[in-house]
């Protein structure tokens, strides 16, 4: 009461948006890597239009630059956003250390050299759950003398994390010629982290010159290093030079219960073949996954024969994937996570499975 407007805000108090809202100018990120957001801010069903960051040689690039340990932010949507920064860059969030973000989305574009995704470029320890991007997601420079990498449709780069019931439909371009490892259509890398009940109907574009290299590139997950994939789906098409998956490109961790329903896998030059229609390179646990029998192989490489336990998954047609009683009876456990709650968060919806605040 008699505050003015802002008057004793701080990183630490709770928040609650009221009304839609249009911002104009370029947006100055809430929170830093030292100073992090650690309240809560609730979107409240809410949407905030035009968010535009154009710093391109900045860390930490987002509505909120940093939430930290146990900060929270949730029910926002983000209406057509432009940001662009060097190294963590996302829609919600650049940076989520330990906090969660919930009953988020976005739309826009996104750009960056490393730790990119549609709603938060890195997360730390943290939970993203419940959330969605169309935002576009583009390379087009890099960080000198490093690979891109990390780079996402929902979330960039996942330590130790958790990432559940999240989907990302925008595309993801990488334009540069030069090294970029570990894209994914929800997640780029997951680091002993958990990805569970996803998907993603983008496709993965590379399109620099024969000198960019890509591996690491997968429809769900570009590299999983000893964490969980499980209950996932993709139908966008992937291009990689190796490394290259329809749900994940390279696995040393589980990956369980998923279905790669791509048209195309595509392999784009190079000398180096491992390529699958569920993970292209694997040393960790592969248990009950399928892929679209007729997913093609372009350039030059073929898939082998295919198990539910091995880099091409069991055979399942296009068509039969299409009908719920295949999902219900097949794929295992998926018979029990059909719902309305974060535990059983999968519907039907019409000729593949939706989640259930779609």
């Amino acid at each position: 009461m008699g505050k003015a407007p802002g008057e004793g805000w701080t990183l630490s108090a709770h928040y609650k948006l009221t009304e839609n809202l249009t911002v104009s100018g370029t947006w100055v990120p809430i929170g830093t890597g030292a100073n992090p957001f650690t309240g809560s801010f609730d979107g409240d069903g809410k949407t905030i239009s035009g968010i535009t960051m154009t710093n391109t040689i900045a860390y930490d690039q987002g509505f909120f630059g940093c939430i930290g340990t146990g900060g929270k932010v949730k029910n926002l949507g983000l209406l057509d956003v432009d940001i662009r920064g060097l190294e963590y860059v996302g829609g919600v969030a650049g940076y989520n250390l330990s906090g969660t973000i919930e009953n988020c989305y976005t739309t826009g574009s996104i750009i960056g050299a490393g730790h990119i995704g549609g709603i938060v470029g890195g997360n730390g320890y943290g939970i993203v759950k419940n959330c969605h991007s169309t935002s576009a997601i583009n390379v087009s420079f890099r960080v000198s003398g490093t690979d891109n990498q990390g780079i996402g449709g929902v979330v960039g780069t996942n330590l130790e994390g958790t990432v559940q019931n999240c989907y990302a439909t925008g595309n993801i371009t990488v334009s540069i010629d030069f090294k970029s490892d570990d894209i994914g259509g929800v997640v780029g890398i997951n680091d002993e982290g958990i990805v569970q009940n996803c998907y993603a109907t983008g496709n993965i574009n590379i399109t620099g010159n024969a000198s960019g290299i890509a591996e690491g590139v997968g429809g769900v997950v570009g590299a999983n290093y000893d964490g969980t994939i499980q209950n996932c789906y993709a139908t966008g098409n992937i291009t990689g030079n190796n490394f290259v998956g329809g749900v994940a490109g390279y696995s040393t961790g589980m990956l369980q219960n998923c279905v790669a329903l791509n048209a195309t896998i595509t392999r784009k030059g190079g000398s180096d073949a491992f390529f699958g229609r569920v993970v292209g390179g694997y040393s960790g646990t592969l248990t009950n996954n399928y892929a679209n029998q007729g997913m093609a192989a372009s350039g030059s490489f073929s898939f082998n024969p295919g198990t539910a336990s091995n880099g091409n998954g069991a055979n399942v047609l296009l068509t039969t994937t299409q009908s719920f009683g295949w999902w219900v009876t097949s794929p295992g456990v998926w018979s029990s996570v059909w719902g309305t709650a974060d535990a059983a968060p999968w519907q039907w919806g019409g000729t593949r499975p939706k989640l259930y605040f779609e």
